[in-house]
């Protein structure tokens, strides 16, 4: 928010204290995102929440954000998703999303769905992110449900529709869908140009497998890809595992990440978030930009580590040094 002089706070302030629910939401918004001087998240949860006791949809949203954040009010994933279900029913799009985040990750909502079981969370998370994709284009929302349906939690699994929606995301910039998308497209333009050689697909899938077999860490972190992706070969996390596993230890970063990965989401591997974050974390260090982001998720949370939002800030930090959108708009929202 850009600084306002005192005579127009006091304005609003009058309005707000009137009961004026947007004058109260600007004064919430004020005290949040405000210059240093004026900063208090405390102050600013009291007058978002007077806004959205009155229905005023984004101040429900940022409440529930204060919330899920712990910013000026002990963090409780389960008040912060009643507020984000008041505004999505608002449509509110970044409320839809960030409720059907909730559900993906189970905060804050799987006591309430402990009967239906996991797969019922996911398939609510399916739900809200599909009104926000759908209807209001949301790019966040947009790259989750490329997840799900990669993954197949919550929907049947199906890899073509997963691309769909990871494309719709990176045509808008999501960083995160852009590199979804291009290792898919990258291990298809490699058998391509092996073929151009003169080998067809096969032969040029056998011809990265005798160097991964020989030891070949790049050659490794490609046919783990090749494995998890299913191009040419039977899609299988297992060996996709094992094959990110063998370059991961020879230090390759990409691979470091990739295995990461499939412990975060448990694709091939018992879900381990302590194990998704080590080697998140090995990455990260050699300067792997969706690795530094992940790393500061996983402190964000509280997944795999001791939650540490000074941590989460110095990951966050490192990779939007390289431009990674997701973590620049993290570190945007904490100012």
């Amino acid at each position: 928010m850009k600084r306002v002089n005192a005579e127009v706070a006091s304005w609003y302030r009058k309005a707000a204290e009137q009961g004026d629910p947007y004058a109260q939401h600007w004064l919430g918004d004020f005290y949040c995102f405000g210059n240093r001087e004026a900063q208090d998240h405390m102050v600013a949860a009291e007058w978002y929440e007077k806004a959205a006791e009155q229905g005023h949809a984004e101040a429900q949203y940022c409440l529930g954000g204060l919330y899920e954040n712990g910013q000026g009010v002990k963090q409780d994933y389960a008040v912060a998703a009643r507020w984000y279900l008041k505004a999505a029913e608002q449509n509110h799009a970044d409320a839809l999303c960030d409720l059907a985040n909730l559900y993906y990750h189970g905060q804050g909502v799987a006591q309430k769905h402990a009967a239906e079981g996991e797969w019922y969370q996911y398939y609510l998370a399916e739900r809200w992110y599909r009104r926000a994709a759908e209807e209001q284009d949301h790019t966040e929302a947009q790259y989750g449900l490329g997840r799900l349906y990669e993954t197949g939690r919550g929907v049947e699994q199906d890899r073509t529709v997963a691309m769909e929606w990871y494309a719709k995301a990176a045509e808008q910039e999501h960083e995160e869908a852009q590199y979804c998308l291009n290792r898919a497209h990258s291990w298809l333009d490699r058998l391509d140009v092996r073929r151009g050689e003169g080998e067809d697909h096969i032969v040029a899938v056998e011809w990265y497998r005798n160097a991964a077999e020989q030891g070949d860490a790049q050659a490794q972190s490609l046919l783990g890809d090749l494995y998890y992706f299913g191009f040419e070969v039977k899609e299988d996390y297992t060996q996709a595992a094992e094959w990110y596993g063998k370059a991961a230890q020879q230090g390759y970063a990409e691979a470091q990440y990739c295995l990461g990965r499939l412990y975060d989401c448990e694709r091939g591997v018992k879900q381990d978030y302590a194990v998704a974050a080590e080697w998140y974390g090995k990455a990260a260090e050699q300067g792997h930009a969706e690795a530094q982001y992940s790393l500061g998720c996983m402190y964000d949370i509280g997944l795999g580590v001791t939650k540490d939002q000074s941590k989460a800030v110095e990951w966050y930090g490192k990779a939007a040094e390289q431009d990674h959108t997701l973590a620049l708009d993290s570190l945007r929202y904490r100012r």
